[in-house]
């Protein structure tokens, strides 16, 4: 269960990181800046991406 709680807590910093990113996009947006908002736009999907993957890790060694 080691391993679980260690996923866990990575995905907690995942989720801090993905929180942020969608900050700086919000205040790029509203500065009309879009090219660098939809650079963040793809970084932020990765990162919802990785925490999906990181939550199935845990689950399967949960399980």
């Amino acid at each position: 269960m080691a391993e679980a709680h260690e996923l866990a807590s990575i995905a907690s910093t995942y989720e801090e990181l993905a929180r942020r990113i969608e900050a700086i996009e919000r205040s790029l947006l509203a500065d009309h800046r879009d090219g660098p908002a939809q650079s963040l736009r793809a970084a932020w999907a990765l990162n919802r991406a990785l925490l999906r993957e990181l939550d199935e890790a845990r689950r399967r060694l949960e399980s």
